[in-house]
This record gives structure tokens, sequence and C-alpha cells, in this order.
């Protein structure tokens, strides 16, 4: 499932749920309370970076065919090659002006909040 938005062509998958990822991943900093296990936590770095991944490669392709920002361009077959990594540029690039890009793929991020969420269950016992 988290290899999904790396297929070739236009990703339905990934034009459909990398939106709800990001929305999920900014719940999950903004409420360290939502409970979640590391599985669930590892699943969601895994969608979210290939997502971003996505992201970026698209619009490189667009940046090199010359399309516009939002025209829909096709990943060559076998899809988004599995050594591509985001550029510095491409971390900084948001969709929007007001928008963070959250690095769901540090697994210090993973760690940290099941850790916090085991806290809280703790804390919640006493």
């Amino acid at each position: 499932l988290a290899c999904m938005p790396l297929v070739p062509h236009q990703s339905m998958i990934a034009k459909e749920l990398c939106p709800g990822i990001k929305n999920v991943a900014r719940q999950l900093q903004e409420s360290p309370d939502i409970e979640m296990d590391y599985n669930t936590v590892t699943l969601l770095q895994s969608f979210s970076r290939n997502c971003r991944l996505r992201q970026d490669y698209e619009r490189k392709l667009r940046k090199e065919q010359g399309l516009a920002d939002n025209a829909p361009v096709s990943v060559p077959p076998p899809g988004v090659p599995i050594d591509y990594t985001l550029e510095e540029s491409a971390l900084a690039h948001t969709d929007d002006e007001h928008e963070t890009f959250v690095d769901m793929n540090s697994e210090v991020w993973a760690k940290s909040l099941v850790n916090d969420h085991e806290q809280t269950e703790k804390e919640n016992d006493k």
C-alpha cells in the first residue's frame, strides 16, 4: 500500500489519498493524544514519503516538459525511480505557502510519537 504513490502513469490513489495523509500527519503532530501503534505510524511515514516523492517527481517532469505547474503529467514506466530522492528545493516547496511539510520519514519522529502515546497511556492509568 505504501508504494502505491510510486506507480507509473497517473495515480488515482496518489491523487485521492495523498492529501488525506497530509491531514493525518498534521493531526498527529498537533494532537499527541491520538492513539496509534508503531506499525500504523510506520505505514503512514512510508506512504507520506512516497506521496512527497511522487509530487516532486511530477514537478520535475512538468518542468522538463514545459508544462504548467498544475498540468496533469504521466509518470513513465516503471514509475517513480526507486533511487529518486527529494532535493533541498523540493523540501522547501509546498502547494500552499502557509502549509508546512511534515517529515514523517524520520524514524525519530515515529518513535517519539509512539513514546508520547505510551507515556500518555501510563499517565491516564494512574
